[in-house]
């Protein structure tokens, strides 16, 4: 029989020790309830706090008394504001922050709270790329009817159509 073993490597967590999250994880309400329904039974009916680790409940594993999803480190409230200091260290960005974040731990909310952490850093915000802005073009209206046509495609199943509709007069005609 296989099993899955997860090694926390305590020498790539810098600002928590794998035995932090353990105690803080034991003295978390909510991943503490969590811990008995997975040594014993989870109660029926599900609370609606504990609906997303039921069901996960087979992904659900303890090492360390530290709780994985998978391979993802389920971090406690207590050490979720340190965690999110840790992945905005050196300031990655957004996308870079979401994408770490994503591979190592498990935060509810994260995609929230980590906008929130890059909207507030004044550095951050300075190292944004500015999307370009297109300009805006308004059509100039058709002189004559059948000037300008807009044409697409329509149908269902095995019918299809050519949509062709003038611009001037909105008359529409349907090419089989």
């Amino acid at each position: 029989m296989d099993e899955d073993v997860f090694v926390i490597d305590e020498d790539q967590i810098t600002e928590f020790s794998a035995r932090k999250v353990a105690v803080a994880t034991r003295w978390d309400k909510l991943l503490c309830q969590v811990l008995r329904a997975m040594n014993s039974n989870w109660p029926n009916p599900i609370e609606k706090k504990l609906e997303p680790f039921h069901k996960r409940e087979s992904e659900l594993a303890i090492e360390n008394g530290c709780m994985f999803w998978g391979s993802k480190m389920v971090i406690p409230k207590e050490l979720q504001s340190a965690v999110l200091c840790e992945l905005h260290e050196g300031n990655p960005g957004m996308t870079k922050m979401k994408n770490l974040a994503r591979t190592r731990v498990l935060l509810p909310n994260m995609d929230r709270e980590i906008e929130e952490t890059v909207r507030k850093c004044l550095h951050c915000q300075d190292q944004r790329s500015e999307a370009a802005q297109a300009p805006v073009h308004s059509w100039e209206f058709p002189a004559k009817p059948w000037n300008r046509l807009h044409i697409d495609f329509a149908g269902h199943n095995d019918f299809h159509w050519k949509v062709i509709i003038d611009a001037r007069t909105k008359w529409p005609e349907l090419l089989l």
